[in-house]
């Protein structure tokens, strides 16, 4: 886990050196680096059995009934996003949902740690490393990302994110929301002069 946090702090850290040696190197880090760190640390998590199936959200709760309640509970949420699109346009401008759709496994990883040292209240564990990892990725401390709108919607992102898996207690549904409100907030995003 100490791995996914630091990972994206590292590649930030490493890019001045690497662009500077190996130019035409870096394109290659930048395009590969957030699919290994979004992917890489969940799956070999799971696949050595560091963390369960079951608290990462791969089976969801309550069965079959289980599977409907969050369904619903997702179309809900997806329903109001489609509502308020043009509102939260403005404000997620600017976000890949790529991105969305990588953070969601890693911090679905911090969550299934934490439920495994803490039963559900790990869920909160998780949430405080994903605000670590978070913090650390975008120094809100520095004025330039005090400023920067993107950085408080990636913090805002994470507690959604928290939120739908603990009224679900599904990673695919998780996943499945925060990337499609992402793309019906970004699908309403007007270039200029394109009108109403």
């Amino acid at each position: 886990m100490a791995v996914a946090v630091a990972a994206l702090p590292l590649v930030q850290l490493g890019e001045a050196p690497i662009r500077s040696r190996w130019p035409t190197l870096w394109p290659v880090v930048r395009g590969v680096a957030p699919w290994i760190i979004g992917l890489g640390p969940a799956y070999l998590a799971l696949v050595t059995g560091a963390v369960q199936e079951r608290s990462f959200g791969l089976y969801g709760r309550g069965g079959a009934v289980g599977w409907v309640l969050s369904a619903l509970l997702c179309a809900g949420g997806l329903a109001v996003v489609w509502r308020w699109r043009e509102r939260l346009a403005a404000i997620a401008a600017g976000q890949d949902p790529t991105e969305v759709f990588l953070d969601e496994p890693r911090w679905a990883l911090y969550r299934a740690a934490g439920v495994l040292w803490l039963g559900m209240w790990g869920l909160l564990v998780g949430l405080a490393v994903g605000a670590v990892e978070w913090a650390l990725r975008a120094r809100p401390w520095l004025a330039t990302s005090r400023g920067d709108r993107m950085v408080w919607v990636t913090l805002i992102r994470l507690g959604i994110s928290s939120l739908l898996f603990a009224l679900t207690g599904n990673f695919w549904f998780t996943l499945i929301s925060q990337v499609a409100g992402w793309t019906i907030v970004r699908s309403d995003e007007r270039l200029p002069g394109e009108g109403p």
